[in-house]
């Protein structure tokens, strides 16, 4: 979400036009385990087995502009998670799963599979295109295993994908099942359209089916169908087949789960308590979303709404080096109305203040930026919106609710600490 100065130090998950706003390279790439344990999704697993999560710093919401009835989950108490998949032998040849995944779709269409990614091993995935006579239409499924321990699958944030139709229910079986219409480029509300069906199993089982209305996704062309040919009613008959969980079975067990060992993150639910008692008071607070390290908001005061969202974690190398980049560094491909400024605090701690347009400048929508880093590794770092969505809006009210003064003494506040 802060400037991202060395792009090339996220991985491939984070190529997605959908990740929200540029961070620092450090801060990204501390922040890039932490968006896959919050929620490992977006899109489709595609070949060579990459899972295209959320950005480095997730945020998180329901609705836009109060309206949920797009966005709704409806999870009922969780039934008991059956016994773990059967330990792997080898892996279901990937025709067999092409042959099943081929029965499974609407008669009459035709399926064309791209081959097979060597040295894929961790999943099955069939990328290819599905033509139902109306234009052939790129499509991809993934099955994974997954360590029962994370999260279920859930729908992106409003303040990530602000266009999106999803809906996340909780089966009988104690799965959940997430649809999901949207757009391949999630700022806008038009272009190439991207539909999802997603099922979390009981037990670490995780079924993905992508599938957009042109041949490949980010065509160059454009699209060249007016939707995805599958509905969403096809979609889920497909990802709910019990088939999947045979394959699944045979793919390599989940390891221990590999996170950065470069900082500590505090607890999640003391982050969201620190961050309303901080607030303005006389405000609404909707959609918030909590992790270890990372809280986000969405403030209503009687101008509109505001997007806040904060990251706080020790760092175990204090080397002042390894801290914020400076402003140069920071604005380097920011408008030239952008700001940066820098203030030293006793003790050593260093602050950066910014302010810029969104990276879709066209929105209007303006984001302001707190960075503190202490000497002891302590970083806190806040960031404010005026728009649903911290990269391209939509717009929600004329300037963000904090400004970079009330931003500064949010982060420096001394009770981050407890």
């Amino acid at each position: 979400m802060i400037s991202l100065s060395d792009e090339q130090k996220l991985s491939e998950t984070m190529r997605i036009a959908m990740a929200d706003v540029r961070p620092p390279a450090d801060l990204a790439a501390a922040g890039l385990a932490r968006g896959h344990r919050m929620r490992r999704r977006a899109r489709l697993l595609r070949a060579g087995g990459t899972v295209l999560g959320l950005s480095a710093i997730a945020v998180a919401g329901v609705s836009v502009l109060g309206d949920d009835s797009r966005r709704t989950e409806t999870l009922t108490p969780q039934v008991t998670a059956s016994s773990s998949p059967a330990t792997p032998a080898n892996p279901v040849p990937h025709k067999e799963v092409v042959r099943i995944f081929r029965g499974l779709l609407p008669a009459g269409g035709r399926l064309t599979v791209d081959p097979p990614w060597p040295g894929i091993g961790l999943a099955s995935v069939v990328d290819g295109q599905f033509d139902d006579g109306k234009g052939p239409a790129a499509i991809s499924l993934s099955i994974r295993r997954v360590s029962p321990s994370e999260p279920e699958a859930q729908c992106v944030p409003v303040q990530i994908h602000p266009y999106d139709d999803c809906k996340a229910t909780r089966r009988s079986d104690g799965s959940v099942l997430v649809l999901n219409k949207g757009f391949t480029r999630p700022q806008f509300n038009t272009g190439e359209k991207l539909w999802y069906a997603e099922l979390s199993r009981p037990g670490g089982i995780l079924i993905h089916l992508g599938q957009y209305n042109s041949p490949e996704e980010k065509h160059e062309g454009g699209p060249t169908r007016p939707d995805p040919p599958l509905t969403l009613a096809q979609m889920t008959s497909i990802v709910t087949d019990p088939a999947w969980v045979r394959v699944a079975a045979r793919l390599p067990a989940p390891g221990q789960p590999v996170g950065p060992d470069l900082y500590e993150e505090h607890p999640g639910e003391k982050l969201m308590a620190t961050l309303r008692r901080l607030l303005p008071a006389g405000g609404r607070i909707t959609h918030p979303q909590i992790s270890d390290g990372y809280v986000s908001l969405i403030f209503g005061d009687a101008k509109g709404r505001t997007t806040i969202d904060v990251n706080v974690q020790t760092w175990r190398n204090k080397d002042p080096q390894s801290g914020p980049s400076g402003c140069r560094e920071r604005t380097k491909d920011d408008p030239p109305d952008a700001s940066c400024t820098k203030r030293t605090l006793s003790g050593g701690a260093v602050v950066y203040l910014q302010q810029r347009a969104a990276d879709v400048v066209e929105s209007g929508v303006t984001v302001r930026i707190a960075d503190v880093m202490y000497p002891d590794g302590l970083r806190v770092v806040a960031m404010v919106a005026n728009g649903t969505s911290l990269k391209s809006g939509p717009k929600t009210r004329d300037t963000p609710a904090l400004t970079l003064e009330q931003l500064y003494r949010l982060v420096t506040d001394p009770s981050w600490r407890n």
